[in-house]
C-alpha cells in the first residue's frame, strides 16, 4: 500500500504541528484520566450518541459500543471479529440482510450523508474483488504496530481509520465501523475519553473538516505524503476537540 510507504517517511520526519497535536492530546488525556479516577465505573446509560442517525441505528450503534467497551482489552483484530461488530451495528436492518457481517459484493463510494445535498460522493473506494486482500494487509499492518509499539497510538488509529474508510469493505456502516474500531485501538492505549461514544459525536460535529480532508485525498488520487499529513492533522484535531468538549463540561 502506498500509505505504508509514506509512513516510513513519516516516522523519520514528523512535522512540528503533528508533534504539537500529539503532545497536546496526551496532556489532555492525562488530565481526563485523573478526573475519571473519581468515577471509574462506567455504566451503559452513559453511552451517548448524538448524530443524524435514526433511533434504531443509534440503538444498534450503542450495542456495538457496549461490546467494544466490554472486550477492548482482549479484542483481536481479525476478519471474524470485524464482521461480528458489523452484525451488531446492523441489528436494525431488514433489507439485504445477507450482506450483514460480510464484505461488499459490489463497488461503492464514500458519501457525505450529512451534507445538505443528497449523498455527495467524496471518494472512490477499493473495488469489491480486492477488498479481502486489502483488509488482510491492513489488519496485518495494524497487528504488527500493536505488537511492536513502534508508532504513536494516535497515529496508528488515524492511519487505520483512513485506510479502512478508503477500502470501504462493507456495503453500509463503514464510517461507524471505522470509529468503533479506532475507539478499540485508543482504549487499548488508555485514551479513556472514548468510552462513551465520544468519537462518534465529535466526528459528526466536525464533519465538514473531516470530509474536506477526504476530498483532497481524492483530488490528488494518491495518498501522498503531503495529503497524508493534512489528513492526520484533521484527525488529531477531531480527537483534541473531543477532549476540550469533555473537559469543559
Amino acid at each position: 500500500m502506498i500509505i505504508l510507504k509514506n509512513l516510513y517517511k513519516f516516522r523519520r520526519s514528523v512535522t512540528e504541528r503533528l508533534n504539537f497535536l500529539l503532545s497536546s492530546i496526551d496532556r489532555y488525556n492525562c488530565i481526563y484520566n485523573e478526573k475519571e479516577k473519581e468515577n471509574k465505573n462506567k455504566i451503559e446509560s452513559e453511552i451517548y450518541i448524538s448524530t443524524a442517525h435514526d433511533q434504531e441505528e443509534i440503538n444498534s450503534l450503542k450495542n456495538a459500543y457496549r461490546f467494544a467497551l466490554a472486550h477492548y482489552l482482549t479484542f483481536d483484530f481479525n476478519i471474524f471479529n470485524l464482521n461480528y461488530i458489523h452484525i451488531l451495528l446492523n441489528e436494525h436492518v431488514t433489507v439485504r440482510t445477507e450482506l450483514i457481517g460480510r464484505f461488499k459484493d459490489q463497488n461503492n463510494y464514500i458519501v457525505n450523508k450529512y451534507s445538505n445535498e443528497s449523498n455527495i460522493i467524496v471518494r472512490c473506494t477499493v473495488k469489491a474483488e480486492y477488498v479481502y486482500f486489502e483488509m488482510i494487509k491492513l489488519i496485518d499492518w495494524l497487528n504488527e504496530r500493536l505488537n511492536k509499539k513502534d508508532m504513536h497510538p494516535l497515529i496508528i488509529a488515524a492511519v487505520f481509520c483512513l485506510r479502512f474508510t478508503s477500502i470501504h469493505p462493507y456495503v453500509e456502516s463503514n464510517g461507524r465501523m471505522s470509529r468503533i474500531l479506532t475507539t478499540i485501538i485508543l482504549l487499548k492505549y488508555e485514551y479513556n475519553l472514548f468510552n462513551n461514544g465520544c468519537l462518534e459525536n465529535v466526528t459528526y460535529l466536525m464533519n465538514d473538516e473531516y470530509v474536506n480532508s477526504q476530498i483532497l485525498m481524492q483530488i490528488e488520487n494518491k495518498m501522498k505524503y503531503r495529503t497524508l499529513v493534512l489528513y492526520l492533522e484533521t484527525y488529531l484535531n477531531i480527537i483534541k476537540t473531543g477532549y476540550i468538549i469533555e473537559l469543559n463540561k
